[in-house]
């Protein structure tokens, strides 16, 4: 049975993105993460509104 040791991980080798595509990466899912929170704001605040008006249907 082959065994994994940090020598035998020494010599795979791993390719990283240079600088500048770690930073466009990174700038992406931030991006991704605010328009995320953005769209969760405007679900809160839509769920408040059918809230008020179910509340209100009957008065």
């Amino acid at each position: 049975m082959p065994k994994l040791n940090k020598e035998v991980c020494k010599n795979i080798p791993i390719s990283c993105p240079n600088y500048e595509e770690q930073k466009q990466i990174g700038d992406y899912f931030r991006n991704l993460a605010h328009l995320i929170t953005l769209h969760q704001h405007k679900c809160d605040e839509l769920q408040g509104i059918k809230k008020f008006m179910l509340q209100n249907m009957f008065v």
